[in-house]
């Protein structure tokens, strides 16, 4: 058992390296600011290094960075140290999923699952990203292999070490704070309310001195608590929850058992609902036969990560990486409760395995293609944009653009994010105050966006953005590449405006008619606003 293990590692090992490419660095603009939170660290701070005048990082949680600082210190130009650091935890968090389930699955069980979410096109396509979602996947299983042994001890070592780890995790991700919250609220059930306190404190401890450092800094604690109560502001708020809800719910069942387990090619709707529904079906017994003890905690924990992304305002398959391997668990749990009952003494687990790696080996394939010999916009940047930029463009001057973590990561240049501002004064006076010189026009079409498309959140569309920039006595095309969608635009020097009563010509939507614009006078930019692919 032991060498079938090793050899299922190593395989792995050698699929996730040749599908490392599978996503350039910075592609997420996450994962950009991931590396550039770590750069600062090694500096001894905390900033965005992106940014004119380099604020304090408020915008992201700093455990992450925090991982990553020695590696950023170490190797200060490369970026594929990071990478291998990805590639680390998937491998440790598949050999923590066996030390995890090995007495709560059967053999066939844990097998199944094992292979299933590890051999998945999420997991395999996400293994080299450099994004939190992966340190949070190995904190959780390492979490609940403490947790298992130290469930009925009252020794304090076992506990510190879970108090601290689930600290930690609220460090990560703000869905993180679901590991914690899950312990805690088992633990009250069985009355252990002092051991359920220490938990809650542990998180406290952790997380508090960032939220006091942001709440000084910018008057807001938990910047991702604004985005996730912002969609719901208004008069309309409980139509705005159940639509997210239900969109939310569609979205990640079809994502979790159609994309990413059981990916039938050209599938019919009546096949992917039947595999949605099946599905659906054996994780609910395989999470209620974990009735009692640490078992409740990671049902709680699932219930309450899930929960927090049904009511997220954006969507993404990678939000699922974190809780793959626990919701394959649970789905081979119920399909061997339902082998059992049909006597067919594991050919039914075995099939359900077999179905969903032949179905993925398309996907993956793809995957390791793309990896080693393809061009794709994720795993492509746009280079001579970026060529450009840096070959003409001074280490002084600023630009603009909508993903600024990942423009900075590959040009060195300071970037100001750009803003929902469509009234072209407010768009000039918004580059001026932030001392812009160039406008970089890049691909949007992968960046994350809300369910209405017109939130703050959401990026300006390329279109409105580009008809700002054809006014030719403010801006000057200085570099366009049709074929990867770029283009820069220098910002001219700033003259003097015709007065709106004079006679000569005057800015597109300039003119004075006494009605006041559709956006907000320029001011500073919301240090909430997300900035993810």
């Amino acid at each position: 058992m032991r060498r079938a293990g090793a050899a299922f590692l190593a395989g792995a090992a050698i699929l996730y390296l040749l599908s490392l490419r599978a996503y350039y660095v910075g592609f997420f603009n996450d994962d950009a600011f991931y590396v550039i939170g770590a750069r600062s660290l090694a500096q001894g701070r905390y900033a965005e290094l992106n940014a004119p005048g380099e604020p304090p990082l408020v915008n992201y949680l700093p455990g992450y960075p925090l991982l990553l600082a020695p590696l950023a210190w170490l190797f200060p130009g490369s970026l594929l140290p990071f990478q291998l650091l990805s590639l680390a935890l998937i491998l440790a968090s598949l050999w923590l999923f066996w030390k995890c389930f090995e007495e709560e699955l059967s053999p066939t069980e844990l097998a199944g699952a094992s292979l299933v979410w590890a051999l998945s096109p999420l997991t395999v396509s996400l293994s080299g990203t450099v994004l939190s979602e992966l340190p949070l996947l190995f904190a959780s299983l390492l979490f609940f292999v403490l947790l298992r042994r130290a469930w009925r001890s009252d020794a304090r070592l076992p506990w510190i070490w879970i108090c601290a780890l689930a600290g930690f995790a609220c460090l990560l991700r703000p869905s993180g704070l679901a590991l914690p919250a899950g312990l805690a609220l088992a633990l009250a059930l069985e009355k252990r309310r002092r051991l359920a306190a220490l938990v809650a404190g542990s998180s406290l401890l952790f997380l508090g001195p960032f939220l006091v450092r942001n709440y000084l800094a910018t008057g807001q604690g938990l910047m991702y608590a604004v985005e996730l109560i912002a969609p719901f502001r208004g008069p309309s708020t409980l139509a705005a929850l159940a639509a997210s809800l239900q969109d939310n719910l569609a979205y990640y069942l079809r994502f979790l058992f159609v994309t990413s387990l059981f990916r039938w090619p050209l599938a019919a709707p009546w096949l992917e609902a039947a595999t949605v529904g099946a599905g659906l079906v054996a994780v609910w017994v395989g999470l209620r036969r974990q009735a009692g003890g640490w078992e409740r905690s990671l049902a709680l924990w699932l219930l309450l990560y899930l929960g927090i992304h049904l009511i997220w305002s954006k969507q993404a398959g990678r939000y699922l990486l974190p809780v793959l391997p626990f919701l394959a668990g649970c789905l081979f749990k119920g399909l061997g409760s339902w082998d059992l009952r049909l006597g067919l003494r594991g050919r039914g687990l075995w099939t359900a395995a077999a179905l969903s790696l032949i179905l993925s080996a398309v996907p993956v394939t793809r995957v390791v293609r793309a990896s080693l010999f393809g061009s794709t916009p994720m795993n492509t940047p746009p280079l001579r944009a970026f060529a450009w930029v840096r070959a003409h463009a001074r280490p002084s001057d600023v630009f603009a653009a909508e993903l600024d973590g990942r423009f900075y990561l590959h040009t060195g240049r300071k970037v100001a994010h750009l803003g929902r501002i469509f009234e072209p004064g407010a768009f000039r006076a918004w580059l001026a105050s932030r001392g812009v010189g160039y406008v970089a026009v890049l691909p949007t079409e992968f960046v994350m966006r809300t369910r209405t498309g017109k939130g703050l959140n959401d990026p300006m569309p390329l279109a409105d953005l580009r008809r700002l920039l054809l006014d030719r006595r403010f801006y000057e095309l200085v570099f366009e590449d049709e074929a990867e969608g770029s283009a820069v635009y220098r910002v001219k020097p700033r003259v003097t405006e015709p007065s709106q009563a004079g006679s000569g010509p005057r800015a597109p939507g300039s003119g004075s008619s006494g009605r006041r614009p559709r956006t907000p006078a320029p001011g500073p930019r919301p240090p909430w606003k997300s900035r993810s692919a």
